[in-house]
């Protein structure tokens, strides 16, 4: 726990069929209202929503065509009462005080182009380990 999936974006490839011929494919494509109410008539769960389908070419995949990624982690830290129900699930909680000002001193060196194969797991399949970090914020919150 401690970062969360926020505005993410998939893909999915859709043939419309005919009802009465199964071989013949349907000119009109589903219209995007009805893809995300389908879609989320059968997410199980509750917390995971589609809150926008848009069309897009064939061309677009949702992974190997996003230009930036953005992450937020939580970090609680110093609570000596249980944490909020509403963070549990989405920060990870350090039971001592941690020296915010140095975290942010020294995210200061993690910015800029670095060669990040020291973190790929074994079977990464990026192209190339060397990454664009453009902004890295540490910020405390009350």
């Amino acid at each position: 726990t401690g970062v969360n999936a926020l505005g993410n974006t998939f893909h999915v490839d859709l043939c419309r069929k005919s009802r009465h011929d199964k071989d013949v494919v349907v000119a009109e494509p589903y219209d995007e209202i009805a893809v995300k109410r389908a879609i989320n008539a059968r997410i199980k769960d509750p917390d995971v929503r589609v809150l926008k389908a848009v069309k897009v070419g064939m061309d677009f995949h949702a992974r190997y065509s996003a230009v930036k990624r953005t992450y937020f982690y939580k970090i609680a830290f110093g609570y000596v009462r249980p944490m909020s129900l509403f963070h549990q699930s989405s920060a990870w909680f350090v039971d001592h005080e941690l020296d915010v000002q140095a975290m942010h001193e020294a995210a200061r060196y993690l910015v800029g182009v670095h060669d990040f194969s020291t973190f790929r797991a074994a079977g990464c399949q990026a192209l190339t380990p060397v990454k664009r970090l453009d902004v890295l914020q540490v910020q405390e919150q009350e």
